[in-house]
């Protein structure tokens, strides 16, 4: 086992939390009593991963630590050492412990899967051993590895017995009505240990007034195995010596000289304002907030004629002077492949050349969206380019299709994104040639930094997303959606992938189920909790989430090859909020349009973690208007926006800015908007904020003003100006 450390620089000078994005999913077995066996194979399972150990690409399963009745710490040690563990894939995962008396340990060796295993492991029960190595291995020359802590389960049990031991607050941190929230402890719970996993430390706060220290100087973030409705997303604090042992996944001297301790008290002191002010249960992580979020003014795509000239009203320019007059930072365009690219290759650029040149002259900045999909707006329909249309009359498949074959052709199926299908071009060689020439034509627009960003279009609507809830196909809110997967060269790649595993692709394609406007209720792919743990359903909803994030990947390559690696890019997400708290585990919406955010696995994760290697910024909002239909569907918008900037925000590299999806159609929404806008409690993380909703803006400019200067962070304005609209 490698034990390379360099992906792994901690943000702070001394120690703090181990990066959080190498985890793995956080499985859901309470009550189960496996938490040992799950523990081991997940710690075992992120140090493959942080290694850069091809094991590290798939979750490793418990199992055969379950089967094989494997409780004491020695024997474990030995099976982790010499043995090793499977994946979910070869070996499943059931989550219940199994009285298997067959079961053999030399028949499981002799198996001829892969089987990852560590170079070493260290168990410590010595309360001093046990601090000095939780500080040593998150200290800034530590491994910064997880590790396994045990400790009494009645620790967890209730919350006053938590405090009075130096557990922070509440760890189950849950709505009222979960049944653990309250639980009291049993009787058994002293006796009873409990396995976490050991994610990071730091210096335990001052508890009062009096600035006395707590029992424990230190504390440990732990990730527990009771499912992300457990504390904290699945997280939470302890005090460092309440773990009656740990095991480190690696040789340990705890006996080695003092002087080679990692964390000293002076690198102590320094670290402690910087960490512990981002490591409070339930605070937001480590990103700082921005004090100026600046506002862009989304143009209606009326300015751009369908044959690509510009048809925009004759006051243009008294509109943008308008604008400007508002303190807006610019506009967002945006750039329409089927407008520009009418025929193969041949770009017609004049209609945004002009238009640029008039923005330009107001000093305003330039959101540019490159839209490769079908833009629908109340003011007119843009679809793909008539060439592309003309290709999916011959060739039907290269549009997304669902189960009933229904096409899709509000954008290209990803299926053919390296497949040449497009008069002997591929998708993203299409993308690429339109993006090359942008940068090529409008180059000095970019030397003069007039274009701040560009957005970049990678499904429906400009989203990363599968179009699962397509109206014109059946679906209702809050229907599911469906899976879209269907076309020959979808299922081709669920084939290959399928083939790779020893399956028949044509078994798990049956599983699937679910129409448009169905319930989770009503399908047993989404309710039926051991039809959706199975294999080939994991299987199915891990290779259906892995191919939007890796269509997503290769777009935004392409994008940093055309424009440059230094130009702004952002991506667009909207958040499915519908049936996020149903009685079911499978957040069922979710998963058709992409995101295998199950109660027990981060279907947000892998995508942030992609745009965070890119340097790839996150626009990110919720459509709110469908819960105006008074309909119940479990919803819960303000939980899901929580998980996904929380997410977000623990990624350096990743930039967030938003938009108000809801259109305002009269004055109570234009001012529902501002102040949906203004109340926002994670305004002050956005870098910009893009405004949908000219017409009505126009009527009403001083209303907006008043808005600009307070997402900008100027000073508190009077309350009297804010119902003024003085003309500007």
């Amino acid at each position: 086992m490698s034990t390379s450390t360099g992906c792994l620089a901690s943000t702070q000078e001394a120690f703090g939390f181990f990066l959080e994005d190498d985890l793995s999913e956080i499985s859901n077995q309470k009550f189960q009593g496996c938490c040992l066996a799950v523990t081991i194979a997940d710690m075992v399972g992120i140090v493959m991963r942080l290694t850069n150990n091809e094991g590290g690409r798939y979750t490793l399963s418990p199992q055969p630590l379950i089967d094989g009745r494997y409780k004491c710490v020695q024997d474990i040690h030995r099976f982790c050492t010499e043995i090793g563990l499977e994946t979910v894939i070869t070996y499943p995962f059931t989550r219940v412990m199994m009285e298997d008396k067959k079961w053999d340990e030399s028949f499981y060796a002799i198996r001829k899967h892969n089987r990852y295993k560590l170079d070493g492991m260290t168990h410590l029960t010595d309360k001093d051993d046990i601090q000095k190595a939780i500080l040593e291995n998150f200290g800034p020359r530590g491994k910064k590895f997880p590790i396994l802590g045990a400790m009494y389960l009645g620790k967890f049990a209730d919350a006053d017995y938590a405090r009075e031991r130096d557990i922070l607050e509440d760890p189950y941190h849950c709505p009222p009505n979960e049944e653990h929230s309250s639980r009291k402890r049993g009787k058994n719970d002293e006796e009873e240990e409990h396995a976490f996993i050991i994610t990071g430390c730091a210096t335990m706060p001052k508890k009062d007034t009096n600035d006395t220290m707590p029992k424990d100087p230190y504390y440990c973030r732990v990730k527990n195995s009771y499912g992300k409705k457990w504390g904290n997303v699945g997280f939470s604090c302890v005090g460092i010596r309440q773990f009656n042992y740990i095991i480190l996944p690696y040789e340990y001297d705890s006996k080695k000289d003092e002087a080679d301790m990692v964390v000293d008290k002076n690198k102590e002191e320094e670290a402690d304002t910087e960490v512990k002010a981002d490591i409070q249960v339930g605070s937001m992580p480590s990103k700082l907030p921005t004090c100026r979020t600046s506002v862009y003014v989304s143009l209606p795509l009326k300015l751009i004629g369908i044959e690509g000239t510009n048809d925009g009203p004759s006051n243009l320019d008294k509109t943008l002077r308008l604008l400007k007059g508002t303190g807006v930072q610019g506009v967002m365009v945006n750039v329409c492949w089927g407008v520009v690219e009418c025929n193969p290759k041949k770009y017609v650029w004049e209609a945004y050349k002009s238009l640029f040149e008039k923005v330009k002259s107001h000093e305003l900045k330039l959101q540019v969206v490159m839209c490769f999909h079908k833009l629908v707006e109340d003011d007119g329909e843009y679809s793909l380019p008539s060439w592309v249309l003309e290709v999916g009359k011959e060739n039907q498949d290269i549009f997304f299709t669902d189960k009933q074959g229904n096409r899709n052709n509000e954008c290209l199926s990803w299926g053919i994104d390296n497949e040449k299908v497009l008069l002997d071009r591929s998708a993203l060689e299409v993308y690429y040639d339109f993006m090359k020439s942008f940068k090529d034509e409008f180059k000095v627009f970019f030397e003069q930094k007039n274009i701040s960003a560009i957005e970049i279009g990678l499904g429906p609507s400009g989203e990363l997303r599968y179009p699962s809830c397509n109206s014109e196909h059946g679906w209702v809110y809050p229907g599911v959606g469906a899976f879209q997967c269907y076309d020959r060269y979808m299922l081709k790649s669920l084939k290959k992938e399928s083939a790779k595993q020893g399956y028949e692709y044509c078994n798990i394609i049956s599983e699937i189920e679910g129409s448009y406007d169905s319930d989770p209720d009503q399908v047993g792919f989404f309710s039926d909790e051991k039809k959706f743990d199975s294999f080939k359903t994991r299987f199915f909803l891990n290779w259906y989430s892995k191919t939007l994030v890796e269509h997503g990947d290769q777009v935004i390559f392409n994008a940093k090859k055309a424009f440059g690696r230094k130009r702004i890019l952002n991506v667009k997400l909207s958040g499915v909020y519908w049936w996020y708290n149903h009685d079911t585990k499978s957040h069922a919406a979710e998963l058709t349009t992409g995101f295998f955010n199950s109660m027990d696995n981060d279907g947000y994760d892998p995508l942030l973690k992609m745009l965070n290697k890119n340097g790839v910024g996150l626009k990110f909002a919720l459509d709110r208007s469908y819960m105006d239909n008074g309909k119940q569907s479990s919803q819960n918008p303000d939980s899901l926006k929580n998980e996904v900037m929380q997410v977000a925000l623990d990624y350096s590299k990743v930039s967030i800015s938003t938009w108000n999806v809801r259109h305002c159609k009269d004055d109570k929404e234009y001012a529902s908007v501002m102040a949906e806008a203004l109340s926002d409690v994670h305004r002050t993380s956005y870098t910009s904020y893009t405004y949908h909703g000219l017409h009505q803006l126009l009527k009403q400019p001083g209303k907006f003003s008043v808005f600009v200067k307070e997402m900008n962070g100027d000073e508190p304005i009077d309350s009297s100006s804010r119902t003024s609209d003085q003309s500007l």
